[in-house]
């Protein structure tokens, strides 16, 4: 299980603080026939931490995370727009994540598809011009290996 902090109940945030004491965490999982995954970011952190990748439990800022183009995305990366987005790469579609050329990605994420707010967890292609909004997340400590 994915251990609550002391960060996540002392937060200034309102909105994320009121997630936290309301309980709602607890409640995702299959919620009115879909699979929800609360916030993307949130869930990004959560996937890398059930996958046993150290040092990225909480994920930095979006001020404070480093990154490189998209157009090097490889499977396994996290995906980050500042303050707007975070999802994991499952798969390359088209192009070469070593020559730079990649214009198609398979992603997972939450709270993106099917409306704003309701922190559906989804599978689904994002394409270059989407795409090139992005940046590959560096600061993992996987990534400098």
């Amino acid at each position: 299980m994915y251990p609550l902090d002391g960060w996540m109940t002392d937060t200034t945030n309102s909105i994320m603080r009121q997630y936290f004491i309301s309980g709602n965490l607890p409640a995702y999982g299959r919620y009115g026939g879909i699979e929800r995954g609360g916030q993307c970011k949130y869930f990004a952190n959560y996937v890398l931490y059930n996958a046993g990748i150290s040092g990225v439990d909480p994920m930095p800022s979006y001020a404070a995370m480093t990154g490189k183009p998209s157009k090097y995305a490889r499977a396994g990366d996290v995906l980050f727009k500042s303050g707007y987005h975070t999802a994991i790469v499952v798969q390359v579609l088209k192009g070469s994540s070593s020559a730079g050329t990649v214009t198609s990605v398979l992603i997972l994420d939450s709270n993106y598809i099917g409306g704003k707010g309701n922190e559906e967890i989804a599978l689904h292609q994002m394409f270059d011009t989407e795409l090139a909004g992005y940046s590959v997340w560096t600061g993992a400590p996987y990534y400098n290996c």
